[in-house]
């Protein structure tokens, strides 16, 4: 069973996986349940006040109590969904999908504005520079800027022309926008010029960026790898520097092992990092000493029920 996405918050960890399963991961107790079981592939969770909201890769949005037992549905793409952000102070939600749309929505699934319009490709990666505008990344490599709820587009072009832009990232003061490839490099677009420039840092060729995200302080970017990685910038650091949190051993894998591609990254309130892994479990990290505290793991088994377990990096 491989895990898509996990999202921390103050009070627990929500997670999707591939076969539609969403589950409610308590820090207090370590109690679990699953408040929602959907019909197709989760691609992405955000929290909004006492919300989640789930990606499906059916094209649904789907809204869940913390408790499982609210759900509302609204089909938000043509296609697959393949992204979701959220801009917190105004409670919305950004989604992108293979109809080539962006689309805004505010916390109640009702529909705010679109931009976009499917010339160039599917929507692989969305974020909100501000509440009226949302930057997009295309399987095309093409990206935009959209300004005016959806009215007016403010920047565009190709930033990968050999690969998809498969993950996008706003800075906290909004002054640039790190894009991910599909296929090992990042760029950075500086929102003041709107001219692109090559990162400091890029990954090696043909290791995919999946997702980037932020820690609640500001002080780390977390960039989830194919390469069973994650890669760790700190902020304000004048060379860039990027650790890797290599979560197995280089040696070669037999064809087979499960495979260890990081799917998404998501920091809690308190500093810890959480990594999505697509073997099956969540990598638990302390980014300031670069350790790894322990792993989530999804049991499935045959006679009782399903459970998540925790096995700390000291007992593991």
């Amino acid at each position: 069973m491989s895990i898509t996405w996990a999202e921390a918050d103050d009070g627990g960890l929500t997670t999707g996986d591939a076969i539609g399963q969403v589950w409610r991961w308590s820090f207090g107790d370590g109690g679990h349940q699953r408040i929602a079981q959907l019909s197709s592939r989760v691609v992405a969770i955000r929290r909004v006040g006492d919300r989640i909201f789930v990606g499906v890769q059916d094209g649904r949005l789907v809204r869940v109590a913390l408790d499982g037992r609210e759900s509302q549905t609204v089909q938000a793409h043509q296609g697959a969904l393949n992204a979701i952000a959220v801009h917190v102070p105004s409670r919305r939600l950004l989604t992108g999908g293979a109809d080539g749309f962006a689309r805004v929505w505010d916390e109640d699934l009702a529909p705010v504005f679109a931009a976009g319009g499917g010339e160039t490709g599917a929507v692989r990666c969305v974020d909100f520079v501000d509440e009226d505008v949302v930057v997009f990344g295309e399987r095309s490599g093409f990206f935009e800027v959209w300004a005016d709820r959806g009215e007016r587009r403010l920047a565009g072009g190709y930033m990968f022309k050999h690969g998809s832009v498969s993950a996008v990232s706003v800075a906290l003061d909004g002054s640039s926008i790190r894009f991910g490839c599909g296929r090992g490099a990042t760029k950075t677009l500086d929102t003041g010029s709107w001219v692109s420039r090559d990162a400091r840092w890029e990954p090696p060729r043909s290791i995919a960026v999946n997702a980037f995200a932020w820690s609640v302080d500001g002080r780390f970017r977390a960039m989830a790898c194919s390469d069973d990685a994650v890669r760790l910038e700190r902020t304000g650091d004048p060379l860039e520097r990027t650790v890797g949190l290599p979560f197995w051993s280089r040696r070669p894998k037999p064809a087979w092992e499960p495979s260890f591609i990081v799917t998404g990254v998501s920091f809690a309130p308190d500093g810890r990092l959480f990594a999505s892994v697509f073997d099956g479990t969540v990598r638990v990290l302390d980014p300031e000493s670069r350790r790894r505290l322990g792993i989530l793991r999804y049991e499935k088994r045959r006679f009782r029920a399903d459970r998540w377990s925790y096995v700390p990096s000291e007992a593991g």
